[in-house]
């Protein structure tokens, strides 16, 4: 009889900490909404800056897979989601397959990113918000980190 109830009482446990734990797999739209983002910004770049700008999203997402899709929707941050941009199919194949992969590993926590850049931009510009931080080219792109707190 003892058995019987301690074999209920550790399902009961087993249920409570099934029910308690949640495993969230990503969604595969937040997959391709990441990987298009890399793609629109960094699909002439080579390897190096597809990394980067992933290592941006990443970053200011804080390495929270469940904000990526937040962190790269977010107006007038990332190109292609201020635009009526199609989405059917990529010029190019073989770059957006990079930037597909490299979103598969930012979801499935097989990121590390490239650096603790936040923010970049082209280098034919030369942004105000960018003055006065360390910054480092990869291809066409600046990558700047700026620090929340520096309240300039």
């Amino acid at each position: 009889m003892w058995r019987m109830i301690v074999f209920i009482l550790v399902l009961i446990i087993i249920s409570a900490s099934v029910l308690t734990t949640r495993v969230t797999l990503p969604r595969h739209v937040d997959i391709e909404r990441v990987a298009w983002t890399i793609y629109l910004e960094a699909r002439g770049e080579p390897l190096a800056g597809m990394m980067a700008v992933a290592s941006v999203i990443y970053n200011r997402a804080e390495g929270n897979v469940c904000r990526f899709n937040y962190v790269v929707t977010q107006p007038y941050q990332f190109a292609g989601w201020d635009k009526n941009f199609n989405f059917a199919l990529p010029k190019d194949a073989d770059a957006f397959s990079e930037a597909l992969s490299i979103s598969y590993l930012m979801h499935y926590g097989e990121f590390k990113p490239t650096g603790t850049w936040n923010h970049f931009y082209n280098y034919k510009i030369s942004p105000w918000w960018a003055n006065g931080y360390k910054k480092t080219r990869i291809g066409n792109h600046v990558f700047v980190t700026i620090d929340k707190k520096d309240k300039r």
